[in-house]
């Protein structure tokens, strides 16, 4: 039906994916450490994406999230907490890799920080090269789709599901998807009331400047696609 979002007031069309039944969730990083996920699980979210950890975007230096699952002295965890409200949970890892090498790093980076935690939902390789400061702005689509796929392929050898999240701009133009399609799910990010993308996508971030409850103003929402 033509009913509109209720975290952002649009109607969206579904295209491709008009037939599959829609789960509503969120992802945060530590720019969100005051979510209050009993409001957000209330509001109408099953599922997060947590920020497990990134790369510098001078230096590529790698590091964890302080609110994923640290018990720092503030003991935030957003792990344990969206875990508590019962939403399905993955991890985001936000890539600056320019290197086949530095890409398996962020990868055994990623595992270490995990710590053999149990997910419902995949393990993502967040790659994003957008601005001219980031230091894997000039990477080829060759070098790109060799980049996720290291990565890819050392976190599903420890026994994870693997996803690739990119904007609509990347997917076409900045990695070869089909080439990766076969082992890998995607999470695509465009800010619009349809994708205009017709080939493999499990996820839909929609929104940056969704509203929900327990994060407030400008979250990100995202559409997950399940057959029904």
């Amino acid at each position: 039906g033509d009913e509109a979002d209720p975290y952002t007031g649009k109607v969206y069309d579904h295209g491709v994916k008009s037939g599959y039944d829609i789960l509503y969730g969120v992802d945060v990083s530590k720019w969100h450490q005051d979510a209050n996920w009993r409001k957000i699980k209330e509001d109408g979210m099953s599922f997060a994406f947590l920020r497990i950890g990134y790369s510098g975007t001078n230096d590529g230096q790698r590091c964890e999230d302080p609110c994923f699952d640290l018990g720092d002295e503030r003991e935030i965890s957003h792990y344990r907490a969206a875990k508590a409200q019962g939403l399905k949970v993955g991890v985001y890892y936000f890539s600056q890799a320019i290197t086949v090498k530095e890409a398996k790093k962020e990868a055994e980076f990623t595992l270490q920080l995990l710590k053999d935690k149990e997910l419902d939902l995949p393990v993502v390789f967040d790659y994003e090269s957008g601005k001219s400061t980031y230091r894997n702005h000039n990477l080829t689509r060759e070098e790109g789709t060799a980049i996720c796929k290291a990565y890819c392929d050392v976190i599903r050898a420890a026994g994870y599901d693997t996803m690739i999240y990119v904007d609509f701009n990347y997917m076409t133009n900045k990695i070869d998807a089909s080439q990766l399609a076969a082992d890998n799910s995607f999470w695509l990010a465009r800010y619009n009331t349809r994708t205009g993308y017709s080939g493999a996508y499990e996820f839909w971030q929609y929104t940056d400047k969704g509203c929900v409850d327990g994060i407030g103003e400008d979250a990100d929402v995202n559409f997950w696609y399940v057959p029904s």
